[in-house]
């Protein structure tokens, strides 16, 4: 569900999917009115390039799973 879906979304919608208590369906509308009020505010979004590095050391995720986390750190810094 994408934020066009999301702000035309009614409380007969929310009880569709399974929102049962109304207290719940208010506090869910309220947030969503509150985001679209928050969303006309903001200024133009901006795309930006971003860069994303990953490296997995060979064996760290069955240590980290026997080691405490501080441990861990410990051998991942040295």
């Amino acid at each position: 569900m994408d934020g066009a879906v999301l702000m035309r979304l009614t409380g007969d919608d929310l009880k569709e999917i399974g929102v049962a208590a109304v207290g719940d369906r208010r506090r869910l509308l309220a947030a969503i009115a509150a985001f679209e009020t928050a969303a006309a505010a903001r200024a133009p979004s901006e795309r930006r390039h971003l860069t994303v590095m990953f490296c997995d050391l060979v064996g760290s995720t069955a240590l980290s799973a026997r080691l405490d986390p501080e441990d861990m750190h410990a051998v991942i810094s040295a």
